[in-house]
């Protein structure tokens, strides 16, 4: 089930990769939000260096923490720019005006998931991993 309000994150599946246990399920959402941010910057830094090589890789990294949460279609748009890093075609400005599109839609998949994530952590009674 996607989440209707956010439309981004399957909280359904989350549930069912911590095998209903909310203390994981808190550990796996604050891991996210740590993790979008350095995200979204690996891949704009590898866009402004037209740095196939690290967009790739950044990209396949970025995949396993999307699908971690059901991300479907941002994990999508994380393949095309693997394959487009891959393919190192990043001087052309077509290439470059298609990957800066994939960017900022992942950028904005991730701002929501972020949302949906807080407000499921303060509002869901999943209390977040405490510091020790």
């Amino acid at each position: 089930m996607i989440d209707e309000e956010y439309g981004v994150v399957d909280f359904g599946y989350v549930e069912e990769v911590s095998g209903g246990d909310t203390s994981i399920e808190a550990e796996l959402l604050t891991m996210f939000l740590s993790q979008a941010e350095e995200i979204v910057a690996g891949l704009e830094e590898a866009k402004a260096a037209r740095d196939g090589k690290t967009l790739a890789a950044v990209a396949h990294k970025a995949k396993s923490t999307v699908l971690s949460l059901g991300m479907q279609k941002a994990a999508e748009a994380l393949v095309s720019l693997q394959q487009m890093g891959r393919n190192c075609a990043m001087e052309k400005k077509e290439t470059l005006v298609e990957v800066d599109g994939l960017i900022k839609f992942c950028k904005l998949q991730l701002d929501k998931a972020c949302d949906a994530v807080r407000e499921r952590l303060q509002d869901g009674g999943i209390a977040g991993p405490s510091s020790e």
